[in-house]
């Protein structure tokens, strides 16, 4: 019993360390950045700078203004 815990929270925190990763923004072009208030500025990205009808990815971002 012991052994599986430790496998589980093993699992845990190598699926949120995969999750909460850098996967670098530099090949993102943003679309669309505007203020969000409290100094942050929003902004939306993709890889090709076009935001299209259907399945597109994007990275929506908030930082320090």
């Amino acid at each position: 019993m012991k052994k599986l815990a430790i496998g589980f929270t093993l699992m845990g925190v190598v699926v949120l360390a995969i999750a909460c990763g850098s996967k670098g923004a530099s090949n993102e072009k943003v679309i669309k950045s505007a203020s969000a208030g409290n100094n942050l500025t929003v902004s939306l990205a993709t890889s090709d700078g076009v935001f299209k009808h259907g399945n597109t990815e994007f990275t929506l971002s908030f930082t320090d203004s």
